[in-house]
């Protein structure tokens, strides 16, 4: 009897380790399917045409802009570059990145002396980048579009 009691101690005991191993390998899968080395988006979920990269981080552009492709009094949307270059008055040449601060999306409609978020139509004045209107959601909106560095030479101009 005492033969069975011991093989029957080592089984369960057998049998414990197979499902606390089974249970560990099972919680590992989880972990590593839910990791990884990816950044987290900036927003928990971030809507569609939203863009990941950090604000104030655009490239510098490969090659100089013309400072007559930007018209006075508005500016243009650089989808290349996700970039918004303004000339609020001639020969004044701002650059801003076309991350809208309030959840990520592209601001790329520029028009009226102010730029248009095509999410929430919150809206950034060409001047500066600041908050002329907060978002269609009721959410405020302190923060302006990051500006970013322009250098203008003669005719042209670069970002970054």
């Amino acid at each position: 009897m005492m033969e069975s009691t011991e093989a029957a101690a080592g089984h369960g005991a057998t049998r414990r380790a197979v499902i606390l191993g089974a249970g560990a390998v099972g919680a590992a899968g989880l972990v590593a399917a839910c990791g990884g080395d990816e950044p987290a988006p900036t927003s928990p979920n971030p809507p569609a045409g939203a863009n990941t990269t950090a604000p104030g981080q655009a490239p510098t552009t490969a090659a100089p802009l013309n400072v007559a492709d930007i018209p006075v009094g508005g500016g243009k949307f650089l989808q290349d570059r996700h970039v918004l270059a303004t000339q609020p008055t001639a020969g004044d040449i701002k650059a801003f990145d076309a991350t809208c601060p309030h959840m990520g999306c592209t601001v790329s409609e520029i028009s009226g002396g102010l730029m248009t978020c095509e999410c929430h139509l919150s809206q950034f004045r060409i001047t500066d980048g600041s908050v002329a209107r907060g978002p269609n959601t009721g959410q405020p909106l302190t923060r302006g579009l990051a500006p970013l560095r322009v250098t203008v030479t003669g005719d042209t101009f670069t970002v970054g």
